[in-house]
């Protein structure tokens, strides 16, 4: 039980309430986003916002779901889980990107293909037939 009498979580899985509370020590990896109710440290960002340096988190601070907390223990109340912290918004993006591809790329593997056939059928010995220069 922490200092303002919520139950601590010990994992992610164990999260039935949105007012649950998560203790993440110094080191650790943030597990959702929320945010900060006791404690005070610096968090590595840099995988959501691609700042370079720690930010400062106190009481009242936002937290990112997969940042890295990184000097002193926080309490943190968590606002959102899994796929709906920005983290995983993050790689939902990234894998609807991967499966879509744009028309122009199916056309350019296809004339690609044609032009490696063509090479290989009508010129095959073209490298082989070219005059050595001799110096």
């Amino acid at each position: 039980m922490g200092d303002n009498g919520q139950d601590f979580c010990p994992s992610i899985e164990g999260l039935d309430n949105f007012q649950d509370a998560v203790l993440v020590q110094p080191g650790g990896r943030i597990p959702v986003d929320g945010q900060v109710v006791g404690g005070h440290s610096f968090v590595d960002q840099a995988p959501i916002t691609g700042e370079s340096m720690p930010v400062e988190k106190q009481a009242g601070s936002s937290v990112y779901a997969d940042t890295i907390n990184q000097s002193g223990a926080l309490e943190l109340r968590v606002e959102r889980l899994g796929r709906e912290t920005i983290f995983g918004k993050i790689i939902e993006a990234v894998e609807t990107a991967e499966k879509s591809r744009a028309p122009i790329q199916g056309i350019a593997d296809r004339l690609a293909g044609y032009l490696v056939y063509l090479r290989r059928t009508f010129w095959p010995q073209v490298a082989l037939d070219l005059p050595s220069r001799a110096n």
